[in-house]
């Protein structure tokens, strides 16, 4: 019975974090809730005049990559990188439908926010409580292929004038076009934005975190995201060895 209403609540209430007896047989034994909000993003320049063998031809140039749906009114998280100067941002859903995103604005770090207009609502991941987050917790990724990837969290690296986590580093081997996939943490929750690999450890990764995602959209949106009640006052690129950063160990 209590499985039954877990199940339930995640069905008609996603963004909410399940308590830890239920996160596992609930959210990651058939992975559907997370990836119904992820997408794939299509990143198109306009046309232009290229020279290749001596020929000139018209092309537009195209970068692909990842999104996740933080919000079932179509606002969609993703990495500036992936956009550049896009002229088109094509969005395939879960569904395999192609929409139109508009964009709406860049975070001071690699993330920027887009709008979808979806004929429905739809499914969101929800944020994760920094306060819980510590190094050596595990992590769930998704790549490019929607594969499971798991690993943990090796550091976390702040601001050098807040206490604020400001990115992730990663056990986790990621590849190129994982760009804007998300980190998980056994919740299902958001963790955090993937957003780079070392380039002297193809198995060390760099992500986003979520607190610093969350701040600037309701700093911008002024609304309520997903799972808060009210709002608190195509390839991966290659980073230098050591950010400039203070970090936790």
């Amino acid at each position: 019975m209590f499985a039954l209403l877990l199940a339930i609540a995640v069905l008609f209430f996603p963004a909410w974090c399940l308590p830890a007896h239920g996160r596992s047989s609930i959210l990651f034994e058939s992975n559907t809730n997370v990836q119904a909000a992820l997408v794939a993003i299509k990143a198109v320049d306009a046309k232009k005049v290229y020279v290749k063998n001596g020929r000139k031809i018209l092309a537009a140039e195209e970068r692909l990559g990842q999104g996740i749906i933080i919000d079932p009114s179509g606002i969609i998280l993703t990495n500036t990188h992936i956009l550049g100067m896009a002229k088109h941002i094509l969005v395939t859903l879960d569904s395999k439908e192609i929409l139109e995103a508009s964009f709406l604005y860049s975070g001071t770090d690699d993330f920027s926010f887009l709008k979808i207009t979806a004929p429905k609502p739809l499914r969101a991941i929800p944020w994760t409580d920094f306060a819980r987050i510590a190094p050596g917790d595990p992590v769930i990724a998704f790549n490019n292929k929607q594969h499971v990837l798991g690993g943990t969290i090796s550091r976390l690296i702040q601001e050098k004038s807040s206490d604020r986590i400001e990115f992730l580093e990663l056990d986790v081997n990621l590849e190129h076009g994982d760009s804007g996939g998300p980190i998980l943490d056994e919740q299902g929750c958001l963790l955090g934005l993937i957003m780079a690999r070392r380039e002297s450890n193809e198995h060390k990764s760099l992500a986003i975190s979520s607190a610093m995602i969350r701040q600037s959209y309701l700093h911008h949106n002024g609304s309520v995201l997903v799972g808060e009640e009210s709002p608190p006052p195509q390839e991966l690129p290659l980073l230098p060895e050591q950010p400039e950063r203070s970090e936790q160990k």
